[in-house]
């Protein structure tokens, strides 16, 4: 008779542990689940932001060396170092004097 208590009373003590113990998991996941989904929105919302900005920024690039080009204006690549740049200023007299010609 004394194990048909102990049983009964391990049931009844796991149904109350689920009654209390439900509501906080659902409570913590409820929060926790939307919680790093914004965190990871939030991220790739920067990561879509800084792409679209250097999307602009390449766009610039290309439309100002197409540019230069179309009109005369000079595109030089010049070998600098390490990596190739674009001198803005390639062709133009504008009263200037190349300062780095050590003849």
């Amino acid at each position: 008779m004394r194990r048909i208590f102990e049983y009964i009373g391990a049931i009844v003590t796991f149904i109350i542990c689920l009654i209390i113990a439900i509501p906080v998991i659902l409570t913590v996941v409820g929060v926790a689940v939307p919680a790093l989904l914004i965190g990871l929105v939030l991220v790739l919302l920067l990561v879509l932001l800084a792409l679209a900005i250097l999307g602009l920024v390449a766009l610039v690039t290309f439309w100002r060396v197409r540019h230069h080009d179309r009109y005369g204006r000079g595109v030089n690549w010049d070998f600098n170092g390490k990596r190739y740049h674009f001198d803005a200023t390639a062709n133009h007299a504008n009263h200037r004097r190349d300062v780095t010609d050590d003849d």
